[in-house]
């Protein structure tokens, strides 16, 4: 149940730093914010990235919380005791964005994948 629990928070957070990174070069882009995420497996969740580089991911009735970091398109997830989750963003537009997890090389291993809107 951890585990599943751990990949649900991944995934929510993953779809957060997408819309950060497809933000980018593209004018007032920020991942700050409340994002609607579903991951490729149609989990629903909603990510949280605050300024001070933490988030909180909630997806039904669990909830987790850790540090953030975003560089060249590359997010990457911090929390507990756990590895780093590391995802590459692609921004759609300022409000959306898809994201793909990757292994220490930084090659996609579509492991997790999905997709994260902006809420107004």
């Amino acid at each position: 149940m951890k585990n599943i629990k751990i990949k649900v928070v991944c995934c929510v957070t993953i779809l957060l730093l997408i819309a950060l990174f497809t933000g980018c070069g593209k004018g007032s882009f920020s991942i700050e914010g409340t994002w609607d995420t579903v991951d490729h497996k149609g989990n629903a969740g909603i990510m949280e990235f605050k300024s001070n580089g933490t988030y909180i991911s909630k997806v039904g009735m669990f909830q987790i919380g850790g540090n953030y970091t975003f560089e060249n398109n590359k997010l990457t997830l911090v929390y507990g005791e756990e590895d780093p989750l590391n995802y590459e963003i692609d921004i759609i537009d300022n409000e959306s964005i898809k994201y793909y997890s990757i292994d220490a090389e930084g090659n996609r291993t579509e492991e997790e994948n999905g997709s994260m809107t902006k809420q107004n």
